[in-house]
């Protein structure tokens, strides 16, 4: 990431904070957060300072509340590489798609892929099995939301609920908190995209538990270590599922795409996945067949 774009980073990764006031922290309040010169914080997010050193950037991520894995991420951002250096060789972002859900057809597992914005692009048929979700409503939730196929609108959408309640009430908090964590990591480096800004303007304004967990990073005293989560769901035709989510990432020009894919962690769970597959659950929908294109309301972000 160059230093233009990093800057650009910072800076919305400062305006993610508010204070007491719910007033979003100025250049002004990070600087006496992170202990750094108010002057350092401006040529920083302007993308005018050259040299950063490792201690500026550790002051950084430890005043914007960064996790252990956001700060990885952070750190890598810092290096003043272009992402465009970052993907080699000659195949495009659709074939290394195509690469990938390669292998998601050979998986005998409910797998999905998402880019990084946190959208499906690619879905098997046993995913929505294993959550319990009706193929038709999928697509009709979907093609009607503003955020059209986002993995939080399936997470936090008020026509899912039935499908919240397969987790169990006492598991939902600890659920809800580990997939923000994770969405917060996968969009990491595009935190500063008009797109990422309006999907987190949605999201926070339409779903109270999604703007609960997304905030308690900044006041939880736990951290995220582990990019994935565990999934136990009370399906009302294959039982008990304990599942837990396992990533293969894909660096293509148009960022990182992940296939999620869920590992039964007992054989009641794994004989539930074969009768998935005995019902159809190997179909692949092509959930944005023209992705990185996405059809998302371009009116209302600022491009």
């Amino acid at each position: 990431m160059n230093r233009k774009d990093f800057g650009k980073l910072v800076e919305a990764l400062r305006k993610e904070h508010t204070d007491e006031n719910l007033e979003i922290w100025t250049q002004a309040k990070l600087a006496e957060e992170s202990g750094l010169p108010v002057s350092l914080i401006g040529n920083i997010e302007r993308g005018t300072k050259a040299q950063l050193r490792p201690e500026d950037l550790l002051a950084l991520a430890k005043g914007l509340l960064l996790t252990s894995r956001e700060r990885y991420a952070f750190f890598a951002a810092a290096s003043g590489i272009d992402e465009e250096f970052v993907s080699k060789g000659d195949k495009d972002s659709q074939a290394i798609l195509q690469d990938l859900t390669d292998i998601l057809r050979q998986m005998k597992a409910p797998a999905f892929i998402v880019d990084p914005f946190g959208d499906v692009v690619v879905s098997n048929v046993a995913s929505l099995m294993a959550y319990d979700i009706n193929f038709e409503l999928f697509l009709v939730s979907s093609q009607n939301s503003e955020t059209n196929f986002n993995v939080m609108s399936l997470v936090y959408a008020p026509e899912f609920q039935r499908q919240r309640s397969l987790i169990g009430e006492g598991k939902w908090a600890n659920f809800s908190y580990n997939a923000v964590m994770i969405f917060r990591l996968m969009t990491f480096t595009n935190r500063s995209h008009p797109y990422f800004q309006y999907l987190l303007r949605t999201f926070r304004k339409k779903y109270p538990h999604f703007r609960e967990a997304w905030d308690s990073v900044y006041w939880h005293e736990r951290d995220h270590l582990i990019d994935n989560t565990t999934l136990n769901l009370s399906n009302s035709t294959f039982g008990e599922l304990k599942q837990i989510a396992s990533d293969i990432v894909a660096i293509t020009p148009n960022g990182q795409l992940r296939l999620y894919s869920f590992v039964p962690l007992n054989h009641e769970t794994a004989d539930a996945y074969r009768l998935m597959f005995q019902q159809g659950g190997e179909k692949i929908i092509p959930v944005l067949p023209d992705w990185p294109e996405r059809p998302y309301p371009k009116s209302k972000v600022n491009l």
